[in-house]
């Protein structure tokens, strides 16, 4: 996913925890002097104290071009807080509708098997909260998906998408909003990845 997100990145890697031997080479020629890296992965821009009021087609293209961070912005930022504080507020009785479910908000569907389903379903239909928060992610998700749709829109479904959660009354979306607002495309750097 990083190499067909970032084609022209020498390092494969994104997240600390990603192994790339592919880089721990290129860096050891680098080193050597015999090879020099001219581009990596743009790092996400984000600057929420100037944030727009309203998407443009400069956020679509730096939350397009950061799909990946911008949906694990989203399970730390608003899945993660919503899901413990759901939890915390459910009764004892229907507390067994969260066990190992938090991952299940995140997760593609297409790995899902049935007994995952099942959970998800009773899980997002004893608790409004949590299947808004489902929904959006999937929203969200289909954004950038649907392939055959043109930048107007899509900026159209993002900005609906920004609207309709700063109306949800959920603190959590409402401020991944402004987060996903300040999001801005870096500019790019000219060259080849490395010689």
């Amino acid at each position: 996913n990083n190499h067909h997100t970032y084609p022209n990145s020498a390092k494969l890697s994104i997240r600390r925890f990603e192994f790339d031997m592919g880089w721990a080479w290129i860096r050891l020629f680098e080193m050597l002097g015999l090879a020099k890296v001219k581009k990596v992965a743009p790092k996400p821009v984000v600057d929420r104290d100037n944030a727009k009021p309203a998407v443009d087609l400069d956020t679509l293209r730096a939350v397009f071009q950061h799909r990946f961070q911008v949906m694990a912005q989203y399970r730390r930022a608003v899945i993660k807080p919503v899901f413990e504080q759901e939890k915390a507020r459910a009764c004892e009785a229907t507390r067994g509708f969260y066990s190992r479910a938090r991952a299940l908000l995140y997760r593609d569907q297409r790995f899902f098997k049935s007994r995952h389903k099942h959970r998800l379903a009773n899980l997002t239909e004893h608790n409004h909260t949590l299947a808004t928060i489902y929904e959006y992610r999937l929203r969200l998700q289909s954004i950038w998906s649907q392939t055959s749709r043109n930048s107007s829109e899509m900026l159209d479904s993002l900005a609906q998408w920004c609207r309709d959660a700063e109306e949800s009354g959920i603190h959590a979306l409402q401020d991944f909003v402004a987060t996903l607002k300040g999001y801005r495309v870096q500019p790019a750097q000219a060259g080849n990845a490395a010689q």
